[in-house]
């Protein structure tokens, strides 16, 4: 996935507001609001129901997108899975990888 491409530029915009008034609380919690945002998306259209190749992919690309603006948002914070996220979201092909945060 091309990441320029991948680019909320008003998530963007939301998010720097507050990082560069130091209100990293609120910063975050505009990360929390998208992925709110993607879970209700991916629970109103429950792509595991869905038969066709084409109808998920419509449904789990910008998911992809926004997980992948997640990724880049959070690299101050979580800056070793935050690369993670960006490198497994930002290739052509996500292939499964290892649990951001193993069990313990």
């Amino acid at each position: 996935m091309d990441l320029a491409k991948a680019k909320d530029k008003e998530l963007e915009r939301r998010w720097n507001d507050e990082m560069e008034k130091f209100q990293f609380d609120q910063a975050l919690k505009i990360i929390w609001e998208k992925i709110a945002e993607s879970d209700a998306f991916l629970s109103e259209k429950a792509p595991w129901k869905m038969k066709g190749k084409d109808e998920i992919m419509e449904v789990l690309k910008p998911v992809a997108k926004n997980i992948l603006n997640i990724g880049r948002l959070l690299l101050p914070f979580l800056p070793e899975t935050a690369e993670k996220i960006v490198r497994q979201f930002g290739e052509k092909q996500i292939k499964k990888e290892d649990p951001l945060f193993p069990r313990i």
